[in-house]
């Protein structure tokens, strides 16, 4: 079967601590459902707005709690000596793979991001993922870079591709077919499957990880795919219908799992959209 992780939410309380008590439910519910990968500190996590520190009090937790599941743990900056550092605070921890998102904000070439990952790779013996998400990084690391960093490093395992650019998947693959690609998109998993990705790094499967898992199942057989294909799709849709992971907190809210509480500057969904967001709860 494809691979599904969670991109794990950061629960906060009323006076933006860290809810740990959240974190616990969430990740109780998703392992009783079936879930067995999780991904923490990434974009979903609103990990710009956590200290080193709370990092690791995070990750350090889901350990204890997400025992005998797969964790890979995100890393993220846009200065390289800084994400050195953060890759070094966390290369011993029991995580699968570090998750290292392509930087962001000062846009730099395909030279500058091979450097930049060529630096990291060789800086440690841990599995690196990457993270190519061009509408947040504002750059996109091309197939020919990974390609070369691929040539390099054994430890380079795989790549988060929130992208469409579904050409780049089949020219990575056809040279390397093991390489892990997974997609970070759910509105497109589909696409992304059929052009060889692994599996998903879900932000949906928080609240229908039971259906992706089916979904997951029966691809394998090409069975029934497409009214669930569609539901997904639809899903997503609310998912990102403002920035997450606003929507999909508060549709943990609605059930009582964590408290609708973002860090600043995300902020909770409007009121239009969580009448939107519990008619579609209600009818899950």
């Amino acid at each position: 079967m494809k691979t599904i992780y969670t991109a794990l939410i950061t629960p906060f309380n009323q006076q933006g601590q860290i809810d740990f008590n959240g974190l616990e439910k969430v990740i109780a519910k998703l392992i009783r459902e079936g879930e067995r990968g999780f991904v923490v500190c990434g974009t979903t996590a609103e990990a710009p707005t956590l200290s080193l520190s709370e990092k690791e009090q995070i990750l350090d937790f889901v350990i204890r709690q997400a025992k005998d599941c797969s964790i890979i743990m995100g890393v993220s900056g846009n200065d390289t000596a800084e994400v050195l550092k953060q890759l070094k605070y966390f290369e011993n921890k029991d995580v699968d793979a570090l998750m290292v998102v392509v930087p962001y904000y000062n846009k730099p070439s395909q030279v500058g991001l091979f450097k930049h990952f060529d630096l990291l790779l060789s800086s440690t013996d841990k599995n690196i993922i990457i993270y190519n998400v061009p509408s947040r990084c504002g750059v996109e690391i091309k197939a020919d870079t990974i390609l070369q960093l691929l040539k390099k490093h054994q430890n380079l395992i795989g790549l988060k591709h929130a992208s469409h650019n579904f050409e780049m998947v089949t020219q990575i693959k056809e040279a390397y077919p093991h390489f892990l690609i997974l997609s970070g998109e759910d509105g497109t998993l589909k696409e992304g499957m059929d052009h060889g990705m692994d599996g998903v790094i879900s932000v949906s499967s928080h609240m229908i990880y039971p259906k992706l898992e089916q979904f997951m199942k029966d691809y394998e057989y090409q069975m029934n795919l497409e009214l669930q294909d569609d539901f997904i799709k639809n899903f997503a849709q609310y998912v990102f219908i403002e920035s997450s992971p606003g929507p999909i907190k508060y549709m943990l809210s609605i059930d009582g799992y964590i408290e609708n509480v973002l860090r600043l500057p995300m902020c909770p969904v409007s009121k239009e959209t969580e009448k939107k967001l519990k008619r579609l709860v209600n009818n899950l």
